[in-house]
């Protein structure tokens, strides 16, 4: 592989493989299935959308701290019984929950992938993908979110020393050891534990 950039740039492969998906050249490249949605996650999708609002997830974390902190300080989800819980601590949850679980259903679209591995081969005057090749990058790495995505390639500019763009492979250890990516991980984890403990505080305090 040569060790100067092309001459394309990734919006221009990009549309070439769009083109080339319209004409029949190239099936299924372009335009897989949205996944099912639900009321939640199109509700969380309306707040994520407007500008200028805190999110759900932003509103919630300080009593989600709270929680956690009871839940695994004493003992688990009786103490949290015993504290009393809340209907509103519930309703909170789940629709944080929501916001986080439709940033990661919904992942990274193929343009913003695009711009992230257009500037990693900018930065390494590396050559661009071809189309096929980076139709692979696009399905390895629209399930992550955009945040995890920048933040492993802030870690490849940094550490990357030859003038050519990191394996795929590299690239994803990269991003799911990004912090992002391991706190949404957690936060995941935490919203599911505290929501059957709060369903079982209510349910029993009734």
């Amino acid at each position: 592989m040569s060790n100067t950039r092309g001459s394309r740039t990734i919006s221009e492969v990009l549309q070439a493989v769009v083109e080339q998906s319209r004409t029949g050249t190239l099936p299924s490249v372009i335009g897989s299935s949205e996944p099912e949605t639900t009321i939640e996650h199109d509700q969380a999708r309306a707040r994520l959308a407007k500008p200028g609002t805190k999110s759900a997830r932003e509103l919630f974390e300080p009593r989600r701290q709270e929680l956690w902190t009871t839940f695994c300080s004493h003992h688990g989800a009786a103490k949290l019984i015993e504290n009393g819980v809340w209907t509103d601590d519930l309703r909170m949850l789940k629709e944080a929950q929501a916001e986080l679980e439709v940033i990661q259903l919904d992942g990274t679209t193929r343009k913003q992938i695009g711009r992230i591995i257009d500037l990693m081969a900018e930065m390494f005057s590396a050559d661009v993908p071809s189309a096929d090749a980076l139709t692979q990058w696009f399905k390895l790495l629209e399930p992550y979110p955009e945040q995890a995505l920048k933040d492993g390639a802030r870690e490849v500019l940094r550490t990357h020393r030859w003038r050519n763009l990191p394996l795929p492979a590299d690239f994803v250890t990269r991003v799911e050891s990004s912090p992002v990516y391991r706190a949404m991980a957690d936060e995941s984890i935490c919203y599911r534990l505290l929501r059957k403990a709060l369903e079982a505080g209510i349910t029993a305090n009734n």
